[in-house]
């Protein structure tokens, strides 16, 4: 009978590069979804501003 332990090997190693990658990527898209927000909203109350 094989148990869990047995099946999975246990000097598994976090990917670390894979998961900076993927923590690079995240802060990235957020930023620019940020970005674009406040320049919408920059733009947004400059046009009211103007009007």
């Amino acid at each position: 009978m094989d148990t869990l332990s047995n099946k999975t090997p246990a000097n598994t190693k976090p990917n670390w590069p894979l998961i900076l990658g993927a923590i690079a990527a995240g802060v990235l898209v957020l930023s620019l979804v940020g970005g674009l927000v406040a320049m919408y909203v920059a733009n947004f109350n400059l046009l009211g501003w103007l009007e």
